[in-house]
């Protein structure tokens, strides 16, 4: 550990003596935009390695944990005092990894049998999962121990082999690592057009990325055309053995029955991208979701067309399907279900008792009715920003809207009403923020953060840095509530309680339509927040004249 500054350390007797965090940080560090609270634990954490070091382990839990009275504050103030006058031991090969790593990459080691410093540095930090490898990794060059950057085996990027798999053992690649064979790059494709396109692309993988860069890289809407892109590109080398710049209508009209019946090769659980079990299907696809993918590529292909790298569209030669219009507007919460949801999720933060369970209790608590007041899709949730909130000033108090990029890249705006922000607030105080000034939090900080924190390498150790919950994350987050809710109300109210149960998230979004038209909220309202291109499409949220009708109809059993 590197000595503390004297602004660090000023902090550090601050926070020993019952300071709080926020004061701390803007007192002696102006400008200091960052978490103060994870800004003092990097170098708590540090102090309490060193403590070990120096053979105090029992001082380590007095930097950990803030001591309630005088007594222990002055007894934990000694000890700093004592320790940054002692001279810190260099790392050496034989020193245990405890005396040096964070506790969660110490366990990391220990389950793979890595004991001391000497077997992470013979190569042995190659055994840890890929993020934890990468940090030990910069750790040991940091202190000199690895004087050659290398790569874990983890992180190698396996080259593309022959698109001439074995039968029946097909080799499947996401988009990035794909790298197709010279006779069926499409170079050469039977349905390019002549002449030289009007895109900077000589081969059909170099078009679709030329179409897919059309959308910001994180955004949904390149995430799923890629992944239809990605999945037609695939089928067409794997199973065709064709360019994709060769195909013709047949082959297309054959895709839309392989999306019906995927081989169970092409299918497997979510994984990441970067991993060799990663499959680009979870099953067959339903005819909603074909439908879906032959919109999705019929606009990639027409839209080559028009740069002249192909000559025709082949999925426009396809018989037309016409499927019925369709929104599942019955998957909403009726009003009991809700107001039940959310007497569930306030039992839960009032018996939470530690501060873990109270972080989770109170962001799921956030979580709802956020979902529920805005009606965002699940991705929209989960890339929410602080920075995306705007404030205007108005006679009757401040309005906060929240900038959202939907489908489409379209941008709109959502009112957050002042209940939901006393909620965040407040959830941002579990999080380590100021509530009086919860506005100074950097821009980047989501509304809804991981449990767990992010591990970075720093000049000074180790710190720790918020990420935002993943949609898949938050899904199954929504979920899980859902189910045990279900399950609670199902006690009482069998068929209400079962029907909890399968909510899911979008679920939130379908009951924001449904109850603000149901309170009179005007239809192009509501279609605004919700950020549908049309009206016809928010009016299948009405119900209450299906209601009404139903209800007179029945009159004529009497």
């Amino acid at each position: 550990m590197q000595g503390l500054s004297h602004e660090d350390a000023a902090i550090v007797r601050g926070w020993l003596q019952g300071l709080s965090a926020d004061v701390l940080v803007q007192t002696y560090l102006a400008g200091f935009e960052d978490n103060a609270e994870a800004y003092i634990r990097q170098r708590l954490d540090a102090l309490a390695l060193k403590a070990k070091r120096a053979g105090h382990p029992e001082w380590a839990g007095w930097f950990q944990t803030r001591q309630a009275s005088e007594a222990g504050q002055a007894k934990a103030l000694a000890a700093f005092e004592r320790l940054t006058r002692l001279e810190d031991l260099p790392a050496e090969p034989d020193h245990p990894v405890d005396l040096w790593l964070p506790k969660s990459l110490a366990a990391a080691c220990r389950k793979q049998e890595l004991a001391y410093l000497k077997d992470l540095i013979e190569g042995g930090w190659r055994r840890l999962p890929a993020h934890s490898a990468a940090l030990v990794r910069d750790w040991l060059s940091t202190q000199g121990f690895l004087t050659e950057p290398d790569v874990p085996e983890q992180e190698a990027v396996p080259s593309a082999p022959d698109c001439h798999p074995p039968a029946g053992v097909p080799f499947i690649l996401p988009l990035e690592r794909l790298g197709p064979p010279e006779a069926l790059d499409g170079s050469r494709g039977d349905n390019r057009a002549p002449g030289k396109p009007r895109i900077d692309a000589d081969n059909d993988y170099a078009a679709i990325r030329a179409w897919l860069a059309l959308w910001p890289a994180d955004s949904p809407t390149f995430k799923a055309y890629r992944k239809e892109a990605e999945r037609f590109l695939l089928w067409c080398l794997i199973e065709r053995g064709k360019a994709f710049s060769s195909v013709t209508a047949a082959d297309c009209s054959n895709y839309r029955d392989f999306l019906k019946h995927v081989p169970a090769a092409w299918t497997g659980p979510v994984r990441p991208r970067s991993s060799p079990e990663w499959k680009p299907f979870r099953g067959p696809l339903s005819d909603r979701s074909i439908h879906q993918a032959e919109i999705v590529l019929s606009s990639l292909c027409r839209w080559l067309v028009g740069r002249r790298y192909l000559d025709s569209n082949p999925f426009e030669a396809l018989p037309k399907r016409r499927l019925q219009a369709r929104m599942r507007t019955d998957h909403a919460l009726s009003e009991a279900q809700w107001q039940f949801v959310r007497d569930g999720s306030e039992r839960w933060v009032k018996a939470a008792r530690t501060p873990e369970t109270r972080k989770k209790a109170v962001r799921l608590r956030f979580a709802l009715k956020f979902a529920y007041l805005t009606g965002l899709r699940l991705s929209e949730l989960a890339a929410a920003t602080l920075g995306d909130i705007e404030t205007v000033a108005r006679p009757e108090g401040p309005q906060h809207w929240l900038r959202v990029t939907g489908k489409g890249g379209w941008l709109r705006k959502v009112p957050l009403p002042q209940g939901l922000m006393r909620d965040l607030t407040t959830y941002l105080e579990t999080r380590g923020y100021s509530v009086a000034h919860p506005e100074a939090a950097p821009p980047e900080t989501p509304l809804l953060a991981s449990i767990r924190q992010k591990t970075l390498v720093t000049g000074t150790g180790f710190t720790q840095s918020e990420t935002p919950v993943s949609p898949l994350a938050l899904h199954h987050m929504f979920r899980d509530f859902f189910k045990q809710a279900g399950a609670k109300l199902a006690e009482t109210d069998p068929a209400a309680g079962k029907r909890l149960a399968e909510a899911t998230a979008h679920w939130l979004r379908h009951t924001h339509g449904s109850h603000a038209l149901d309170k009179g909220v005007p239809l192009t309202v509501v279609r605004d927040n919700l950020g549908h291109a049309s009206i016809q499409t928010t009016s299948l949220y009405v119900h209450k004249d299906s209601d009404e009708r139903f209800m007179e109809v029945g009159k004529l059993v009497d």
